[in-house]
């Protein structure tokens, strides 16, 4: 995996005004080049090809955004986990 020219971390907000590499979605969403190079190959992301080069438009990466955050899981709370572990005890102190 190449390293980044700057040691700061990416900013989504500063990527999506600029046409984006391989190398900086990798690392917005903490994939290897190979998995978005696949994902690029199977269709699924939307991108542009200029030689051998891909690049991703600000609207391809909006597109993109909006699939990844509708592919992932919906994930407990630390409220929701702590009423949890309080309900499992409970039960488990019922139980003996």
């Amino acid at each position: 995996m190449t390293q980044r020219k700057s040691e700061r971390p990416l900013d989504e907000r500063e990527l999506m005004q600029r046409w984006a590499t391989v190398s900086d979605l990798a690392d917005l969403y903490s994939m290897s080049q190979t998995a978005v190079r696949a994902r690029i190959t199977s269709g699924e992301w939307p991108c542009h090809r200029l030689g051998r080069t891909i690049r991703f438009s600000p609207d391809d990466q909006q597109a993109i955004r909006d699939m990844w955050k509708s592919n992932q899981p919906d994930l407990p709370t630390r409220k929701q986990n702590a009423l949890r572990r309080e309900r499992i005890k409970k039960l488990l102190n019922d139980a003996f």
